[in-house]
């Protein structure tokens, strides 16, 4: 126990120095020691978030992604590098070969792509951690959530030019700093989605070959991470292309048009080769998530007609639940309550920025409903198949990493025309 302390405050004090002396993490409008300060507390929301999952929670995903790292990692003990390398790098879910075989079957998600990513993660973490204790392992993965933000807040200073407090808020968001610090896959996914941004960023400023490296790797490692995030992505992404490539258009004409056209082929493209469309996975997954023990803060989806219709109308309840709830009716907790405050200041903010985005330029705009339509389209898919509010409160963390900053940046055009 005590290595693994001596190891937490050893990796957090060169992360640390890392923030202080690379020009990477240079933000305007932020000393260098503010951020060492920011680093510090995006530890503390990580090692928080272990210690409430251990002992409030009492269980988690996370300890399984650590307990199945260190299976990938007793190879390594054993001195057999090449069968570690290929359980931390190779594919998953293949054909089983006999050097692997006894660690898979030890394991627990060599089927699951997706959570396969987080026991890579902490089989690699364990290359410095030497596997002394999750709450190391936890270090990393706030090093990650805070190269997120840091990403994010340049994306935010090159395009939109914002002033501190815009910045400021994926550091300090409660939501954000809580949620993205965790070993789940929320902090790699918010990571993987603001490189992926910024990657966008350097092939505006002309740093084409940097950029494209950047936007290839982070919608790769997001596709193994979370499919469904680089699926919603798409249409955004193709919105902000039309956009920046034809300035005589509309950003949010083109953004309209473009899910549109998404949610067409999405409805042709089944009924042609007679394949379940986008509705029949949203009912299935909703069913999925049902089954499961959803515990005291379960909710009531109802009943959704198996149609694009039906899931229409089942869309304002959705997103009620994702970004109002909970509210406090639902609070039956000193955990919900503290939810519910900050539901109410996210609502607040979104119906304000409704009156002030029309005083955003075109160019904001255009970078600005990337993160919206984002942003948006999770919150939908989250509120139409998830019916936990604790679960919401997570999974939405990630639409909530790029919409609570562009809501605050909106609000700040109000400001300005106050002088």
């Amino acid at each position: 126990m005590m290595f693994q302390v001596v190891l937490i405050f050893f990796y957090a004090a060169v992360f640390a120095f890392l923030v202080f002396k690379l020009s990477f993490f240079a933000i305007q409008g932020l000393k260098k020691a503010h951020l060492v300060g920011l680093w510090f507390f995006k530890v503390l929301g990580a090692l928080l978030y272990v210690f409430i999952a251990k002992y409030v929670i009492e269980g988690g995903d996370i300890f399984n992604y650590y307990e199945d790292g260190l299976i990938v990692y007793d190879n390594l003990l054993a001195g057999d590098f090449l069968t570690y390398m290929q359980l931390t790098f190779g594919l998953n879910n293949v054909a089983i070969s006999s050097n692997i075989a006894a660690s898979v079957d030890a394991m627990g998600y060599w089927f699951d792509t997706s959570a396969y990513m987080m026991v890579r993660l902490n089989a690699l973490f364990n290359l410095f951690t030497f596997g002394t204790g999750v709450y190391v392992n936890a270090i990393f993965f706030a090093f990650i959530s805070f190269l997120a933000a840091i990403c994010l807040a340049k994306v935010f200073q090159q395009m939109l030019n914002p002033g501190t407090k815009v910045l400021l808020v994926p550091f300090l968001m409660p939501s954000l700093w809580y949620w993205t610090a965790g070993m789940h896959k929320e902090g790699f996914s918010v990571f993987l989605a603001a490189l992926l941004m910024f990657g966008l960023v350097q092939m505006h400023k002309s740093k084409y070959h940097y950029g494209i490296s950047l936007v290839v790797i982070g919608f790769s490692l997001l596709f193994f991470t979370r499919f469904f995030i680089t699926a919603l992505l798409l249409p955004p992404l193709l919105a902000y292309a039309i956009s920046m490539r034809w300035s005589n258009l509309a950003p949010l004409a083109v953004n309209i048009a473009v899910f549109l056209f998404f949610g067409l082929v999405s409805y042709l493209i089944p009924k042609l080769l007679h394949t379940p469309n986008l509705v029949d996975a949203i009912i299935a997954k909703k069913a999925l998530y049902e089954a499961l023990s959803n515990a005291n803060t379960a909710i009531d989806l109802g009943s959704y007609e198996q149609s694009y219709w039906g899931i229409i109308q089942s869309t304002p309840q959705a997103l009620f639940n994702a970004i109002v709830r909970p509210h406090f009716l639902d609070v039956n907790s000193v955990y919900l309550g503290l939810a519910s405050a900050e539901s109410l200041l996210i609502t607040i903010l979104f119906v304000l920025s409704l009156f002030y985005v029309k005083n955003c330029s075109r160019n904001e705009k255009v970078i600005l409903y990337l993160f919206i339509s984002f942003s948006l389209s999770y919150l939908l898919l989250a509120g139409l198949i998830v019916p936990n509010l604790g679960a919401i409160l997570r999974y939405r963390s990630v639409a909530l990493f790029f919409l609570i900053p562009s809501l605050f940046f909106i609000l700040t055009k109000k400001d300005e025309l106050d002088y």
